[in-house]
């Protein structure tokens, strides 16, 4: 075997490994993120943050909703904020002393956990770290260009989104996989190729006449 024929073997071999090494670590991240594994850890932090055309930065937090069943925010997580009007309230004003800028709860890895936030003109923009093994950062963002105070915006339905970044992580995943085997079954082509050619009989000389 030339030093050229060397030097193909050990790219293709740098190749495959380096296939299987991306979908493990496609995989095994995927896994982590989706799967429901222990509990469940969700923390909201407010720290004044707005839109530059909001009128303020209050986030008023509505109420919780575990698996359909509707809770008062002070039933479900720890950590202190306003009590106003039956809702949860942060603001940057006015502040009572022991008001902290995080509320933070923990649920089962499976639940079904949905928040409601008013949403107009004067509230600003929350952060939520929730998950399990390894949680996200998501950004609610409830300013809204209205002076209502009945309008809200659900947790849920803004975490849905990165959706768009899960489907491409599988996407990822399974043309990795797919490159992976395809890379797989044309070394074994090969293999069986050049074993059929050590093992066929060489042809016999024709007997001069």
């Amino acid at each position: 075997m030339d030093e050229q024929a060397r030097r193909q073997i050990r790219v293709k071999n740098w190749r495959l490994w380096a296939l299987a090494g991306i979908a493990v670590l496609t995989l095994v991240y995927t896994f982590l993120r989706q799967a429901p594994i222990g509990e469940r850890t969700i923390t909201l932090t407010a720290r004044g943050e707005q839109e530059s055309v909001a009128g303020g930065s209050e986030i008023w937090l509505r109420r919780v909703e575990i698996d359909g069943k509707e809770y008062a925010p002070e039933e479900v997580f720890t950590g202190k904020w306003i009590e106003e009007k039956g809702y949860y309230v942060w603001r940057g004003f006015d502040q009572p002393e022991g008001l902290t800028d995080s509320l933070t709860a923990t649920f089962p890895g499976d639940a079904d956990v949905d928040m409601y936030f008013e949403s107009n003109r004067w509230r600003g923009i929350l952060r939520v770290k929730d998950g399990c093994l390894l949680p996200r950062l998501y950004r609610v963002n409830c300013y809204r260009d209205t002076d209502a105070e009945d309008e809200l915006i659900s947790y849920k339905q803004t975490r849905m989104a990165p959706g768009i970044l899960r489907a491409a992580r599988l996407l990822l995943f399974y043309a990795t996989a797919w490159i992976l085997i395809t890379e797989i079954r044309q070394r074994v082509v090969r293999r069986r190729k050049a074993l059929e050619a050590r093992q066929a009989p060489e042809p016999r000389p024709n007997k001069a006449e």
